[in-house]
């Protein structure tokens, strides 16, 4: 077995890893490195988190490189052409030219933009959860109307995403949002 040393270890954690930073719900962040499963760790503040993950990468590349095994390339040093293969049911496919064909454009162009689409709208619901769960540690005193103003927010930007058009979904049709009828109509507003 050959000998691992720290300056090689402390080469792979200076790598571009994508370290994922999540709010924990218990309050602090949970932190993990996508490419490296089992690296991951928890800190108090995001910057806690990101060094305490870097000491759980360090402890994960060295018993891999002592097991033998081959290290992930960080996602930023792999090369994407653009192009993959997509395979969808028939029906999904012809609902998706069908949409394609209304909008004048390529089929290719349309998936493209709803691949665009899918990625920001991720974004934003993440970014209305970050905002909740701070909200909500915050002590809100009106944690409905905080929601109901974050729902329309995220439905203004869901509509201004894409060619325009709003969502397919009606957010007063969700079961599980448990809202007065005062709150039924701020929603609708």
């Amino acid at each position: 077995m050959r000998e691992i040393t720290e300056e090689e270890i402390a080469a792979y954690v200076a790598k571009p890893y994508a370290r994922i930073l999540t709010p924990a719900e218990e309050g602090g962040y949970v932190a993990e490195i996508l490419e490296i499963p089992g690296a991951m760790s928890e800190g108090d503040t995001e910057k806690e988190a990101v060094q305490m993950v870097n000491d759980a990468l360090a402890g994960v590349i060295e018993v891999m490189l002592e097991d033998g095994e081959t290290i992930p390339e960080p996602m930023g040093f792999n090369e994407h052409s653009g192009q993959f293969r997509l395979r969808v049911s028939s029906s999904v496919h012809r609902e998706a030219a069908m949409r394609a064909q209304v909008e004048g454009i390529s089929l290719n162009q349309w998936v493209g933009q709803a691949v665009v689409a899918r990625l920001a709208g991720q974004s934003l619901a993440d970014e209305v959860v970050e905002k909740l769960l701070a909200a909500m540690r915050g002590g809100v005193t009106s944690q409905s109307e905080f929601v109901i103003q974050e729902i329309k927010t995220t439905k203004t930007m869901f509509a201004k995403l894409g060619s325009g058009e709003k969502p397919a979904f009606n957010l007063t049709d969700w079961s599980t949002l448990d809202e007065s009828p005062q709150e039924r109509s701020m929603l609708n507003a």
